[in-house]
């Protein structure tokens, strides 16, 4: 299948839209008696030269863009390190989605505004997490999660997979405990998440969001400092949008490690 680059997306777009309004302008200029006075409009040689120096600023544009987005992961990787989990994930994604990626001004955040490949980026994220733990198992990686998204992401197939890498995770000598949050409306889907969490060895603990707390508008998961949220989930049982990952431990002012305590104090274990 053939994916087209989306600055080529973005020129034929432009000058499409470009081309009915010049349509559109000369057709009523002609139809309203105007022709004259928009005599630019109606000579084809003088439109086709706005038109080109109008595409040539706005790719311009697109293009520093890029290259501002290209030194910025260049920052990114120099504070998290080639090597290190967020590091990797950003290499990744510098290569093959620089449209759906983003990183925040002091190079601490990284953005992935795409469903399909904040799910791939998080596949990253515990494939390193597995071979980091495998190499030593001495380690006892110790990975904290809060979730108060759609549950029925971990009885569909990318959820299915993730929790085989943490079982994976936690036979090599791993440790996964997670909050699960919804507003208690339906019991026997949290049964059937928890269920199958156990099942991998994961410790996981309940919170109903009934009493109350933060917006719940965002999940996270935390371990050695570096971590994953996810955003735009807007309440409770929504679906997110976007992934964030960051390596300092927080997700704009918040502390991840005393968030996910509050939480975990408050809540019951499954």
């Amino acid at each position: 299948m053939k994916y087209f680059n989306y600055q080529e997306i973005k020129s034929v777009l432009l000058f499409t839209g470009l081309a009915i309004i010049y349509g559109l302008i000369r057709h009523y200029s002609i139809v309203f008696g105007f022709e004259k006075q928009f005599y630019l409009f109606s000579d084809p040689i003088m439109m086709g030269m706005l038109f080109f120096l109008v595409g040539e600023i706005a790719m311009l544009k697109w293009s520093m863009k890029q290259v501002q987005i290209e030194e910025k992961a260049g920052n990114f990787l120099k504070n998290s390190g080639v090597k290190s989990i967020t590091g990797d994930i950003c290499s990744r994604l510098t290569k093959k989605l620089s449209r759906a990626l983003d990183i925040s001004e002091d190079g601490t955040h990284l953005y992935v505004r795409d469903r399909h490949w904040a799910l791939e980026t998080y596949g990253f994220f515990w494939e390193n997490l597995l071979v980091k733990q495998e190499a030593s198992p001495a380690s006892k990686l110790r990975c904290l999660a809060f979730h108060s998204s759609d549950l029925n992401i971990w009885l569909e197939e990318k959820g299915i997979d993730f929790l085989s890498y943490q079982k994976r995770f936690i036979d090599a000598g791993g440790v996964v405990e997670r909050v699960l949050c919804d507003d208690g409306q339906n019991p026997e889907l949290l049964d059937k998440v928890v269920n199958k969490m156990k099942e991998c060895g994961i410790d996981v603990y309940y919170y109903n969001a009934k009493k109350g707390g933060d917006d719940f508008a965002w999940d996270f998961l935390i371990v050695d400092n570096q971590s994953v949220m996810w955003v735009d989930t807007l309440n409770i049982g929504h679906k997110p949008e976007t992934a964030v990952y960051t390596n300092n431990g927080k997700y704009e002012d918040n502390d991840l490690y005393e968030r996910w305590r509050k939480y975990r104090d408050k809540s019951e274990l499954k």
